[in-house]
């Protein structure tokens, strides 16, 4: 009874062992890939654009050249979170 059972687990690892890659193999070369002259991606939002006009004009302008403020650093004196 033992052999068998050991042999029975060598299969179903075999098996696994085997067929798991060529099962994921299958699922990467099946994803559909985009053509050369595909449109390209818009990657940030329209809105942060440097040329984008503010969204209200009172608003004032943000610039995306300063560098950011440390967390937890202190928030400026009147600037509203």
């Amino acid at each position: 009874m033992q052999v068998r059972h050991r042999r029975a687990h060598a299969r179903i690892w075999t098996l696994l062992a085997v067929l798991l890659p060529v099962i994921l193999l299958a699922a990467f070369a099946s994803q559909p890939k985009l053509s050369p002259d595909a449109p390209a991606v818009l990657l940030e939002s329209p809105a942060l654009s440097p040329t984008a006009p503010a969204l209200s004009p009172t608003a004032p302008a943000r610039s995306l050249t300063a560098p950011a403020q440390p967390l937890g650093a202190p928030a400026e004196a009147g600037a509203k979170p």
